[in-house]
């Protein structure tokens, strides 16, 4: 297998997973126990964040787990992306430096394994 697939793999492991954050944000409105319990947001959250740990296991079988776990800090990129554009959600000047130090920690990390 190509080096680079598990590191793909993080990163979409990683997009599923705040996608999954997303439909479960959605779900968290129904304060009703009864209702709750009965939302298809919750169902699918919960489904999407079951297939981003498949993702992630299939991953760890072919890379490293000192490369690989750090790139889990995607999801907050992706979450905070999916949160501005669907829930309206403002994006401040330090998430935009926090968004900056992640993909400088996650390129460092990529290049000194892939070297």
């Amino acid at each position: 297998m190509n080096p680079t697939t598990p590191i793909f793999m993080v990163l979409i492991s990683s997009f599923v997973g705040a996608i999954g954050a997303f439909f479960l944000k959605r779900a968290s409105t129904y304060l009703n126990i009864k209702t709750f319990f009965k939302s298809k947001n919750l169902i699918i959250g919960l489904i999407l964040y079951g297939v981003s740990s498949i993702i992630f296991i299939i991953a760890l079988k072919y890379g490293e787990l000192t490369l690989l776990y750090p790139l889990v800090s995607t999801t907050y990129i992706w979450t905070l992306i999916i949160s501005n554009k669907f829930l309206g959600e403002k994006i401040h000047k330090k998430n935009w430096l926090g968004i900056l130090i992640i993909i400088i920690g996650v390129w460092l990390i990529t290049k000194g394994h892939l070297n």
